[in-house]
């Protein structure tokens, strides 16, 4: 009798990766999925409840730290000696200021993405005599995010959009907490920016994906909610 062949592994969908960690979205939230070559660390969600739990293992003690997250999203840090180090430092930027290219007029270039972003999320003006973002962000339902997006003409632009789920999980800072984002590139002076709508929907036609910024993880709301929007331009 002809012996069967393993069903192979599928692969995780890299989102982000930095010295101390890596982020991947996976096939489903009850399945393995294995890292590239470089890695080869298989990572899985479990579920606490109604919500899937993500584990986050930390290189060298191995602990772990249970997260709440999305249906797809999952990250761990690496323990081989190609992804080096100890985790994370709290505090201790990921991006830090020194990976943008901070302009006058209220935008910033990611140095590695090439992505340009608008460093107020829509509702705020952005005050370069302090660098801050004033005013109140605004609250949009995913389609009328979409379409606001695609007005904007903000610094002579007229290609501005919503980020995509990985573009805009880019600028969570892992090692941050409340928020989870790089203040001196992204300020904020109304506590906006906990929920931000990205493009992409989600498998349920009335859903779409969104990063949480108080935790840094990512989820899906119901397309009407009402979330804030971040502007990107640029990429592929």
């Amino acid at each position: 009798m002809a012996s069967m062949a393993p069903t192979p592994m599928p692969s995780c969908w890299e989102m982000a990766r930095s010295a101390a960690s890596v982020v991947v979205a996976m096939p489903s939230p009850s399945a393995w999925c294995e890292m590239d070559s470089e890695l080869r660390l298989p990572v899985r969600a479990t579920f606490r409840g109604s919500r899937p739990a993500v584990r986050t293992f930390a290189s060298g003690s191995h602990v772990m730290k249970d997260l709440l997250a999305g249906f797809a999203l999952a990250a761990c840090v690496a323990t081989t000696t190609a992804m080096a180090g100890n985790g994370c430092t709290v505090g201790e930027p990921v991006h830090p200021t020194s990976s943008y290219v901070l302009h006058d007029d209220g935008t910033a270039t990611d140095k590695q993405t090439g992505l340009m972003w608008k460093r107020c999320l829509e509702g705020q003006t952005w005050d370069g005599s302090i660098n801050a973002c004033i005013g109140t962000a605004s609250n949009n339902a995913w389609l009328a995010a979409l379409a606001l997006a695609e007005g904007s003409t903000y610094a002579g632009h007229a290609d501005w959009r919503l980020p995509n789920i990985k573009e805009l999980y880019s600028t969570v800072e892992t090692c941050r907490d409340r928020p989870t984002i790089n203040l001196e590139v992204f300020p904020t002076t109304d506590g906006g920016g906990t929920e931000v709508w990205s493009s992409s929907p989600h498998i349920e036609s009335n859903s779409a994906w969104y990063v949480f910024f108080v935790d840094g993880l990512a989820n899906t709301l119901p397309r009407t909610y009402p979330a804030n929007v971040r502007l990107v331009r640029g990429g592929p």
